[in-house]
């Protein structure tokens, strides 16, 4: 009994810990009551922003699948040009879930759908930079050693997807590092 209730005190300040900002009110509904975050931008600059956010998330996704579904030289079964694909492939992915669940809402941000996504996506989209580029380096190394064998037009596009992905990436990136974010104070959040 007493290692139950130690491993239920433990879980309290772990992954979940942010369910113990929700509690019930009178007709039994919960509500949250934790910290807040908000983006200080003004309005106009905030919804150029937003908008440039989701455009860069969408057009990231976008050419990342999209150069894995053409058949480029090196995706036919060279491992050294297929693992970057899906290196970018999962960072944008993990891009996408980020920008979906910090919303559109940036006045009023849950501390800890903040704590998981603002702070996180540079580094995400770091990451899918990192690989869209290590993509377009071992195309073109795949391409020197193997030549095209008369697929240069998907060997192309191949390398434009990728340089697309890396320019969304990098400007997801400096977006979300020009923001400047603050914890709304409590009186406001109530």
């Amino acid at each position: 009994h007493g290692h139950r209730v130690m491993a239920k005190k433990r879980g309290k300040r772990g992954e979940n810990s942010y369910l113990n900002d929700f509690h019930p009110n009178l007709a039994g509904e919960y509500i949250y009551d934790g910290a807040l975050y908000a983006c200080q931008s003004d309005p106009v600059t905030q919804k150029k922003s937003r908008r440039r956010l989701w455009g860069c998330t969408a057009l990231l996704l976008l050419a990342a699948l999209l150069s894995g579904s053409i058949p480029a030289p090196g995706m036919q079964n060279c491992f050294y040009v297929i693992l970057p694909f899906l290196g970018e492939l999962i960072a944008a992915v993990s891009v996408v879930w980020a920008v979906v669940k910090l919303g559109r809402d940036w006045s009023a941000v849950r501390e800890y759908v903040y704590e998981r996504t603002v702070p996180a996506l540079p580094g995400r989209a770091l990451c899918a930079a990192v690989f869209a580029a290590a993509g377009i380096l071992c195309e073109l190394l795949y391409l020197a050693l193997s030549g095209h064998g008369g697929q240069l037009f998907s060997a192309l596009l191949f390398v434009m997807l990728k340089v697309l992905s890396l320019i969304c990436a990098l400007t997801i990136r400096r977006k979300l590092k020009c923001l400047n974010w603050a914890k709304v104070p409590k009186c406001e959040n109530q």
